[in-house]
């Protein structure tokens, strides 16, 4: 794989634009109502659309929804397609799909489903007492109960927990965040928009992300291996 492919693939199992996840205060889990209204708030069937970009051209969407199913219970959709051109030349594809539940602010089961250049990859998790058990490609691993999805990087309170699961490799991984301070972006209808930034660094990659006042991902910038791909949110259907 290119350098190029290689950026689109660790963005995606970074982030995949949108998406989506649950985290608790201060990294540890608070399995209950307070913690989830503080981590979802009251959205309920909320859509997010994102766009990635490299070198000027859109290469992939991203699509999130997240359901709320039940008393402090959620349900995250996650669906996104990504395919790199470089001089007429396919070098990289990405297709994947999850659902993820969480149970007041805790993932509860996690499915993943992904294609990358031909290679499959499939994850299945459920929480059990105070871990997180998985299997990626039958092979078992697990995890502290407050691990969360590589892809959940929706939402700035997610940031709080610093363990992931690479939703791809199906690796455990530790991430930092720390603040860059506001700035003013355009949106996709012209409009300006007050952001606050945070750059990440995980052994995979870094990043710079920008959040709106809700606390949502509007923008961000992934470096990985000289290839910097632009990701930035899109207007869903029903906004």
């Amino acid at each position: 794989m290119t350098g190029l492919g290689r950026g689109a693939a660790r963005v995606a199992a970074l982030l995949a634009a949108p998406l989506l996840g649950a985290m608790a205060a201060g990294g540890a889990v608070a399995d209950d109502e307070a913690e989830a209204r503080a981590l979802f708030g009251d959205i309920d069937d909320r859509a997010l659309k994102y766009e990635f970009r490299v070198e000027g051209s859109r290469v992939g969407l991203g699509h999130g929804r997240i359901v709320k199913t039940g008393d402090a219970e959620w349900r995250v959709e996650i669906a996104y397609e990504i395919d790199v051109d470089l001089l007429g030349v396919d070098v990289y594809d990405l297709d994947l799909e999850a659902t993820e539940i969480y149970r007041g602010a805790r993932l509860v089961s996690l499915k993943s489903e992904a294609v990358e250049d031909g290679a499959r990859h499939r994850i299945e998790g459920e929480a059990e007492g105070d871990r997180f058990h998985f299997t990626h490609n039958g092979e078992k691993g697990e995890a502290a109960a407050d691990v969360v999805p590589s892809t959940q990087l929706w939402r700035k309170r997610l940031l709080k927990r610093t363990r992931a699961l690479h939703v791809i490799e199906g690796k455990l991984f530790d991430r930092t965040a720390e603040p860059t301070g506001e700035s003013e972006i355009e949106t996709p209808s012209g409009a300006s928009l007050t952001v606050e930034g945070v750059h990440i660094e995980t052994p995979f990659e870094t990043a710079d992300l920008w959040y709106d006042a809700e606390g949502l991902l509007q923008r961000a910038k992934v470096e990985r291996m000289g290839t910097t791909l632009l990701i930035r949110r899109l207007e869903a259907e029903g906004e």
